[in-house]
């Protein structure tokens, strides 16, 4: 018999005998003599044997009821059985330690709670091991036990490093290490330490820094003055942990220098758990020297401790990976597939996604707990703080500073409120007139192309033929819906604000739906020779519940813009597919973007980009787009970069419907097509506009008379006219265009010589007088505002071609113009003086008498020299051209809206009649002036 077994027996002879007379006469017990007895089982080498000990004492301490004892000699075992490699038996012990103790042994309550923690951590149970950890962290910390408050970070940075969240983890054990060197806490710091170094070692921040401080901390520990205070479980670890990082910095010799002395001393001592990770990180360092016979010899002695207790289930997974890797090297590839899968199965239990959710929720809750306790500590220091301030330092003073003080505070505060009040009322104010000029622009580009066509229907022998007739008729039908479509938005608009707008479900079949939708546009981008493209990956049988309406303004309004927005030439592409339940809509286009500071604004009411090539609209689609969207349970998102495009992306669920018997889907409506030119036209027109339909029309109109060019903006034109042999005649533009707008166009051509001299008429749906007159101003020859007439627009045409004629012949008289069939240029002498004549003649307008002879003496000519020089500028005689001013004149009047009679306008533009006056007005405009007033 070993003396160790020789005094085993000894103890358990006494215990019994204690055991047998301690019903009969007390015993006298302290604690020192229970600690005694009970860190008597650390020094039993044999587990079987420290078990039957520690049964003896248990069955004393509970024949006692001595709930303290009991769970210290369960906690003894639990540490006990951990050394040994058998995680079972330590967790079962630790939670009966756990079950045993009370919360005021505080010591071993909180470490048996600890011991729960690891060993569940251990056995893959993870999210159940750092709920324990952080309660006991919370019982720590709110009872300011600093040890054990220590214990507990370094457990929860244990378990978070083994969930592959270093950086968790390691706030926690740093923590820790600075609490334990504030209370001189050895044995804490050296196992903080330790843990500092795992985590800075963990392959999610193994970087080189981090490396040599996790090698610099393990070398403390294992140097003087720290290592006489590691037992030879700790040495052997600790041992272990130094080697595998000597392995991570390819220091191979010195690696293999300390896991040898690690596996012999656990040998030694039989500790099969550190045993079993020294072996593994030999077999690593073997692979990695390419010594793979080796590597499968560590392998397999760590295979043969994994049976002797529980292992982790990270260990098992990093063994079995290792002995594939060496047999892979090796050319066996049977036990390099088995070992493989075996450690494809450990990883797929650790790394489940419940485990980390279950960690991040812990952690929240941990720290919100934290914050509830300081928030508490904090307030019933205040609380005390403020009752000694009010008992020491109440006086008549502080009241009336107090009083004053708050006397200021409410002024500032009012002024602050009523600065915020005014500047919210001028920006509604500002958002207010926007739109009010917005839905004008909206509203008079239909209108135009409803009247113009009607009037031409309405009159008698117009000559037009029965195709012209039919697009005449879908013309006003087309832009009776825009008018209709307008309106609806403002009534929706309205509905949305008081929520009364509700769904009005349908079947519906989607495939069809969107192909109609998508085909709705395709004249207007091949008018601007885009590139249209329908991606569709929809069941063409699909039916599905859904507002017909809302779903069609909403993939209008998308459609529109990426049209309206996208250059001549450009592209755009929407692609929809069903999945997972849901449509997803995707409209791109090749437009100009949206700049990053006005993406969170395009979905507000009445707003609009601030851009110069902004096209117009009521600044309230997008916004009913977007609550539509939200509206049918769905979302729209935008995803734009200046320069390179716009992209809306539309997700809306679906509810599947039943197809009806029957359904037949409508065709889109084509465009009309283009009138052939008549023969025998000599003047040319080019007609630069970016909206189709009016484009289409205004070149209806004129083709009987005119050869008309087409241009669908500045850019374009400019395009045009460097194509052209000869200048045109005369040139119609919009003012809004997508590009170079109208004022654009009209600056580059009055810049360059060869242009500068054909006549400009503006077509636009601004009518206020201050576009007016900056148009006059940029050298516009006339103004033409929606809506205007097919008469109206002939006899302005007319009327400026004819003057042109009349100056180039008077020009050709004079003979300013000997060879070439050119248009005179205008000096800017000339341009000055015309300005002076036409403000003296507008500053005695309302006489009838206003003579030839009275304007010659105030320009300093004879009235000879004035004639010659009206007519060389004009083209038209001074009589003539006073009556055009008088026209003008009038037709400003009629449209500033402070006069009611033709007699009112007569006497302001000083015709002598007003028969005179409306006779001349209907052949200048091309229109009767009492539909005007």
């Amino acid at each position: 018999m070993t003396p160790l077994s020789h005094r085993l027996a000894i103890i358990l002879i006494c215990l019994c005998l204690r055991t047998g007379l301690a019903a009969q006469q007390p015993v006298p017990s302290t604690a020192q003599h229970q600690n005694d007895l009970t860190n008597a089982i650390k020094t039993i080498n044999d587990p079987a044997k420290a078990a039957v000990y520690a049964d003896s004492l248990l069955r004393i301490a509970r024949q006692r009821r001595d709930g303290a004892w009991e769970a210290e000699i369960e906690l003894a075992m639990a540490y006990k059985s951990y050394q040994a490699g058998d995680r079972a038996e330590a967790l079962r012990y630790g939670r009966q330690s756990f079950a045993h103790a009370a919360v005021r042994d505080s010591v071993t309550y909180v470490k048996a709670g600890l011991m729960v923690a690891y060993m569940l951590n251990y056995q893959g149970a993870a999210d159940q091991g750092l709920k324990m950890a952080f309660r006991m962290l919370r019982t720590a910390d709110s009872r300011n036990w600093t040890k054990m408050e220590v214990d507990a970070r370094l457990c929860v940075a244990d378990i978070y490093r083994s969930l592959d969240q270093p950086a968790k983890a390691l706030p926690y054990a740093q923590e820790a290490a600075v609490a334990a060197l504030s209370a001189r806490d050895t044995a804490s710091y050296i196992f903080a330490l330790s843990t500092v170094s795992n985590i800075h070692s963990h392959r999610g921040m193994s970087n080189a820094a981090n490396l040599q401080k996790a090698t610099r901390s393990m070398e403390v520990i294992l140097n003087p003055p720290f290592a006489s205070f590691l037992s030879p479980f700790e040495r052997s670890r600790y041992l272990s942990n130094l080697g595998r990082l000597y392995e991570m910095q390819n220091r191979f010799q010195a690696a293999e220098k300390v896991l040898l002395e690690s596996v012999s001393l656990t040998a030694k001592h039989n500790f099969p758990a550190i045993q079993k990770h020294a072996l593994n990180e030999l077999m690593t360092l073997k692979i990695s020297t390419g010594k793979y016979r080796e590597a499968v010899g560590y392998g397999l002695q760590a295979l043969g401790l994994l049976s002797r207790g529980q292992s982790s289930q990270t260990l098992q997974r990093n063994i079995y990976r290792r002995l594939s890797e060496a047999y892979l090297a090796m050319g066996d590839y049977k036990n390099a597939y088995g070992y493989t899968q075996k450690a494809n199965a450990i990883h797929d239990s650790l790394t489940s996604v419940e485990k980390t959710r279950a960690a991040n929720e812990l952690d929240a809750r941990f720290r919100a707990d934290k914050k509830v306790l300081e928030a508490n500590n904090r307030s019933l220091l205040l609380r005390h703080e403020r009752n000694l301030t009010i008992f020491a330092a109440v006086t008549v003073l502080m009241v009336v500073f107090t009083v004053y003080g708050l006397f200021l505070y409410r002024r500032r505060k009012q002024a602050a409120i009523l600065a915020l009040e005014n500047e919210q009322l001028a920006r509604l104010d500002r958002l207010k007139s926007m739109f009010f000029t917005n839905i004008s622009h909206e509203l008079r580009t239909p209108l135009t192309l409803i009247m113009s066509p009607a009037e031409q229907l309405r009159r008698e022998g117009s000559g037009m033929s029965t195709d012209e007739r039919a697009n005449a008729a879908e013309l006003i039908w087309r832009n009776s819906r825009k008018l209709l479509d307008v309106i609806n938005e403002l009534l929706d608009l309205s509905k949305l604000e008081t929520g009364k707008l509700r769904l009005r479900n349908e079947p519906l079949n989607l495939h069809a739906f969107i192909g109609l939708t998508f085909g709705n546009f395709s004249s207007a981008a091949r008018y601007k020779r885009m590139n249209y493209v329908l991606d569709k990956s929809i069941p063409e049988t699909l039916w599905v519940i859904a507002d017909r309406d809302k779903l069609e303004k909403v993939m209008n309004n998308l459609l529109s813009n990426a049209i309206k927005f996208s250059p001549a030439g450009g592209s755009v592409r929407m692609s929809a597919v069903v999945d997972s339940g849901e449509l997803k809509i995707s409209v791109q286009d090749t437009g100009p973007g949206i700049h990053p500071d006005e993406q969170g604004k395009v979905f507000d009411r009445f707003y609009q980009v601030d851009r110069p090539d902004a096209a117009g609209g009521t600044g309230i689609g997008l916004a009913i787009v977007k609550e539509f969207s939200e509206l049918m349970g769905g979302s729209l998102e935008l995803h734009s970069e200046a320069g390179q495009g716009t992209e809306f992306r539309l997700s809306l669920p679906l509810v599947i419907a039943e197809a009806p018997v029957s359904t037949a889907a409508q065709p889109a409506a084509p465009l009309p097509a283009d009138m052939p030119l008549p023969a025998g036209q000599d003047r040319k027109i080019l007609l630069v506009e970016d909206q189709a339909d009016m484009s289409a029309y205004v070149k209806q109109v004129l083709d009987s008379h005119y050869e008309v060019v087409q241009a669908i903006d500045g850019e374009d034109a400019l395009s045009r006219l460097a194509g052209m042999p000869e200048p045109p005649d005369l040139i119609l533009s919009d003012v809004m265009m997508t590009g170079m707008d109208g004022y654009s166009l009209l600056q580059r051509l009055k810049a360059d010589p060869v242009y500068c001299h054909i006549p400009f008429v503006m077509l636009t749906a601004q009518a206020d007088v201050h576009q007016k007159v900056r148009a006059l101003q940029a050298g516009v020859h006339d103004y033409l505002t929606k809506p205007f007439i097919s008469g109206e627009l002939l006899a302005r045409v007319n009327n400026l071609l004819e003057n042109s004629a009349a100056r180039k012949l008077a020009a050709s008289e004079a003979g300013e113009l000997p060879a070439a069939d050119r248009m005179p240029m205008l000096s800017p002498a000339d341009l000055a003086w015309l300005e002076r004549l036409e403000n003296l003649v507008r500053g005695q307008i309302g006489r009838t008498d206003l003579l030839i002879t009275e304007l010659s003496y105030d320009m300093n000519l004879s009235e000879r020299q004035m004639h010659r020089r009206v007519k060389a500028v004009t083209g038209l005689t001074p009589n003539k051209y006073i009556r055009t001013i008088r026209l003008r004149v009038a037709r400003e009047a009629i449209d500033s809206g402070r006069y009611r009679t033709l007699a009112e306008i007569a006497q302001v533009a000083g015709f002598d009649t007003p028969a005179y006056f409306a006779r001349l007005f209907r052949g200048a405009y091309g229109r009767d002036v009492h539909d005007l007033l």
